[in-house]
């Protein structure tokens, strides 16, 4: 008897574990039938990140899986806490400081993407999604940016 109690007890207590990945883009922005995102570019971002991020909203305020699209934008300084809500970071840890956090301040900022490399990283937090889109250059940050706007066209791992 004692063994089916712990044993009921153990299995109450495990916590329950959800992890998104890129393949369930944008799913894991929506809440209460809403996508709701915040894309951030760096204070001094150049003209290609910013149109990256402008490529990326624009994909976003198309998706039609919700009753509602709230895709909002902001500079790196305007965010408090990356945890606090759902952010697409836009450019590299160079660039912006919100992707230098997000890559824990590497001491060489322009050697924390490899060469000719664009990435786009999923880190999950409590109560929020936070995606860093960035390149090794303003021009892979770009074309990566073209990627996740046209995330249907292509195929992300899990």
């Amino acid at each position: 008897m004692k063994k089916i109690i712990l044993l009921i007890l153990v299995l109450f207590t495990l916590p329950m574990v959800y992890s998104s990945s890129l393949t369930s883009y944008p799913d894991f922005f929506i809440k209460d039938n809403t996508l709701d995102v915040t894309i951030v570019v760096g204070d001094l971002a150049i003209a290609s990140d910013t149109i990256g991020a402008i490529e990326i909203a624009t994909s976003l305020t198309s998706y039609e899986g919700v009753n509602k699209v709230n895709v909002k934008a902001a500079l790196s300084s305007e965010i408090e806490d990356l945890k606090d809500q759902n952010v697409i970071v836009v450019g590299g840890p160079c660039a912006n400081s919100a992707a230098a956090e997000l890559l824990n301040y590497p001491k060489v900022c322009s050697e924390a993407i490899p060469s000719n490399t664009g990435i786009i990283s999923l880190f999950e937090f409590d109560n929020s999604n936070v995606l860093l889109v960035a390149g090794s250059s303003a021009v892979d940050t770009r074309r990566t940016s073209g990627v996740l706007a046209n995330y249907e066209d292509y195929s992300f791992p899990s």
